[in-house]
């Protein structure tokens, strides 16, 4: 990890960038579009939100890829584009970091963006965890291609629904981007339907983070511990 992203996490709080999926829709982009595919039919309009999100004060901003591993994109017949659209999101992200840096000296930095891969794994579904391996792996490389300034600076790992979700996820990273876990969670603060950890599958991951469906106030005071 570069020193200075590394120095960002220490005792004190980063500032991410918001949803992306929430501002193509205010744009007119409609659910029925494959967002992930936006980096190459409308690289424009995905930057023109990262940077509202840098000039909003965001540290680090994620890539437009949630969606961008091969069984999603097949959904749209896209299972063929899966470097191109992560390459290019990391590309369009990477821009906009250039200017803030170029036109006002700030510093911000790119994470790659990488959600769960929609579909059941076995035994609930017909996916075998191999499968889910080698598709995050396909993603993840496309994301690091270049290690740290070319590519990803680091991977969010994001609403995985489970524990062992994450961990393939976290196997197949490149070890030039670490990786931060922002895991799912139900009510009762566990990811659905297993447990946040910061060693995943064996896999050590740097920061870990919490969002979507936390439920009540008091659950905020729970923590993911190593091994637990």
């Amino acid at each position: 990890m570069p020193s200075r992203l590394q120095d960002l996490f220490q005792n004190r709080t980063v500032l991410f960038d918001g949803a992306m999926g929430t501002m193509l829709y205010s744009r007119g982009v409609f659910i029925n579009r494959c967002y992930d595919e936006l980096n190459l039919s409308q690289p424009e309009l995905v930057r023109s939100i990262h940077d509202e999100y840098l000039q909003a004060g965001a540290e680090i901003i994620e890539t437009n890829t949630f969606g961008a591993n091969r069984f999603r994109l097949a959904r749209y017949g896209l299972q063929d584009q899966v470097t191109a659209i992560n390459q290019a999101g990391v590309r369009i992200a990477r821009q906009a970091v250039h200017q803030l840096k170029d036109k006002q000296a700030g510093t911000a930095w790119v994470a790659g963006s990488v959600g769960p891969l929609g579909v059941h794994l076995e035994p609930l579904g017909k996916t075998s965890l191999e499968e889910a391996r080698l598709a995050f792996a396909e993603q993840v490389r496309a994301l690091a291609a270049g290690g740290p300034g070319i590519g990803a600076d680091l991977i969010v790992i994001e609403t995985m629904p489970a524990s062992d979700r994450t961990g393939n996820s976290c196997r197949t990273r490149s070890r030039s981007a670490p990786a931060r876990d922002g895991a799912r969670h139900s009510g009762r603060g566990s990811t659905l339907p297993g447990r946040c950890n910061r060693r995943s599958g064996g896999q050590q991951i740097k920061h870990v983070g919490r969002r979507c469906d936390w439920g009540k106030l008091q659950h905020r005071t729970r923590h993911c511990a190593d091994g637990d």
